[in-house]
């Protein structure tokens, strides 16, 4: 008697941690996943991260872009999103100058207050065409890095501004290059096709 109580005490543990296992797979199978929406009207049905007012302060554009990428991993989320306006040759470099003046960059990589892990890898970088630079807090707009805040990329070959966003409550640190931060994160492409 004691023997077979022993047995079902066994299989009863292999079955909670077989149906433990099952279940957390399922959960993450339907709950991590991503999802883009691609459009500059998403802008104005709510999906932005900082100011849905941006299309109001960026000058004559000649075209657009935007999308907003979100990402799970189970019980973590991210969202991101790439506008892209190109311009001609004087309003770029107008907007450009404007951005230069309402923008205050980082000037170094942010690293933790004990110094060992960064926030933010780089505060300038490169991809292809694109120079990046990532924004400051300002007093108007607060940024809480990782976790939260804004990059932008000048085109200078396309006449080109890029504004991108980034919110994942849940990131301690960014371990890898801001290029590999954007190809994980963003789902878009900067380089040149």
């Amino acid at each position: 008697m004691k023997k077979d109580f022993k047995i079902f005490i066994i299989i009863l543990f292999a079955t909670i941690i077989i149906a433990g296992a099952l279940v957390f797979l399922v959960g993450f199978i339907f709950f991590a996943s991503d999802h883009t929406y691609k459009g500059i009207d998403e802008i104005e049905k709510g999906h932005c991260i900082f100011n849905a007012d941006i299309l109001d302060n960026v000058g004559n554009y000649e075209d657009s872009y935007y999308q907003i990428h979100h990402k799970n991993m189970a019980i973590f989320s991210s969202d991101a999103s790439v506008l892209i306006l190109k311009y001609n040759s004087e309003n770029y470099e107008s907007e450009k100058k404007k951005l230069e003046d309402d923008y205050i960059f980082l000037d170094a990589p942010v690293k933790e207050e004990d110094g060992e892990d960064y926030l933010i890898s780089e505060n300038e970088f490169a991809i292809d065409d694109w120079q990046f630079k990532v924004c400051r807090s300002d007093g108007w707009t607060e940024f809480e890095y990782p976790k939260y805040f804004r990059i932008i990329g000048y085109n200078e070959a396309d006449n080109s501004i890029a504004y991108l966003d980034f919110d994942d409550s849940d990131l301690d640190i960014i371990s890898e290059s801001m290029e590999e931060f954007i190809d994980c994160y963003f789902d878009y492409d900067f380089r040149t096709k």
